[in-house]
């Protein structure tokens, strides 16, 4: 389970980075709306998964870490 988590940790990363400069301590909030936006449409049909309305928003999240830990999240909960 743990390597399982690092592996898609590392996907989700991959994803990202395809977005961004990855700094994973940096402000979340930074990021432009189109491209996260972006970034959480790759996801979604990447790992098909589904946002709630409420997470569109990089303000909702303080740090890379903590976007990648959602994601986990949504992936732990789907299987």
């Amino acid at each position: 389970m743990i390597e399982e988590n690092n592996t898609q940790k590392e996907k989700v990363l991959s994803i990202i980075s395809k977005f961004i400069e990855v700094d994973r301590k940096m402000d979340f909030n930074l990021i432009e709306s189109i491209m996260f936006v972006k970034m959480i449409l790759e996801l979604e049909e990447t790992f098909h998964i589904e946002f709630e309305d409420e997470m569109l928003s990089a303000f909702k999240f303080s740090t890379v870490d903590s976007f990648i830990e959602y994601v986990i999240g949504k992936l732990i909960n789907k299987n």
